[in-house]
């Protein structure tokens, strides 16, 4: 049967050793065997400094998907896309990239009209966004801030018009 230990113990264990090894090497009076001792000695010290900062050495959370277009036939398309907040407390902003359908680069401004709904129906923001042409196959980035009351699945309606042919949507969580 094979026990797993906890942190707590994992921490005397290696204080334990590290102490052995200190009196070994005075002991002998060799230095390198009382460096390995302060190593080990140290070592969980580390452990547990970097288990406090890990949670605000990871970026903010990030959510990735598309929004297709309208097809050919259509002059625009309302389109939802659903958007998972799995924390309420910061805001959360989105980064809309319109990209052209087909192979010209845009000429003219478009106009995004979207709505960010809660989980439960309650309109949280609204607005339309008109990005200009750059000189590759999409309109520049749009950026749309919200603050959600709840975690939970919320939704970004969002029209898109004739000659988009769908829209790259990333939302982040803004920490401050």
């Amino acid at each position: 049967m094979m026990v797993v230990a906890g942190p707590a113990v994992m921490v005397l264990i290696f204080i334990g050793v590290a102490v052995g090894l200190w009196y070994l090497g005075k002991r002998l009076g060799n230095l390198k065997i009382k460096l390995v001792a302060v190593m080990m000695g140290v070592l969980p010290v580390f452990g547990i400094a970097l288990n406090f900062a890990l949670p605000y050495m990871e970026g903010p959370s990030e959510y990735r998907t598309i929004a297709q277009g309208p097809t050919s036939r259509e002059a625009s398309v309302t389109t939802s896309v659903m958007i998972p907040v799995t924390t309420a407390v910061p805001m959360h902003e989105i980064d809309l990239v319109a990209k052209i359908r087909g192979t010209s680069p845009p000429k003219d401004a478009v106009r995004l009209s979207y709505q960010i709904l809660s989980p439960v129906g309650e309109l949280l923001e609204h607005g339309d966004l008109d990005p200009n042409p750059t000189q590759a196959l999409k309109w520049a980035r749009s950026f749309v801030r919200f603050q959600p009351r709840e975690t939970g699945e919320h939704s970004l309606k969002i029209e898109i018009p004739q000659p988009v042919g769908y829209v790259d949507i990333v939302v982040r969580e803004l920490r401050r």
